[in-house]
């Protein structure tokens, strides 16, 4: 099962995500942080995964789709190998650093 929490603060739209994230769970995600990026029109997005147990293609697919429409960064355990080719650190505070906000 996926939990979606989120939070709107300096400008950011904070997502955190815990469970797994699978094509069971992909209307879920697609429906509570996809089409409110496109919605509300986000400009800086942390996507926070460090409490995702499973991940499968489907959902790594989903997250690529939200990380690509707006300045984003995830926020991953150390040892994260997923999603090695995008923007990663270890906490938010480095988030917003990094987003220079």
């Amino acid at each position: 099962m996926l939990e979606i929490d989120i939070e709107a603060k300096h400008g950011v739209l904070f997502v955190r995500l815990s469970g797994n994230l699978t094509k069971n769970e992909k209307t879920k995600f697609n429906k509570e942080v996809t089409q409110l990026i496109e919605k509300a029109s986000i400009n800086n997005l942390v996507i926070n995964i460090k409490k995702i147990k499973q991940i499968d293609n489907v959902g790594k697919r989903e997250l690529i789709k939200c990380y690509q429409k707006c300045n984003s960064i995830f926020c991953t355990k150390e040892n994260e190998r997923n999603l090695k080719e995008y923007k990663k650190v270890t906490d938010e505070l480095s988030a917003l650093k990094l987003l220079k906000l």
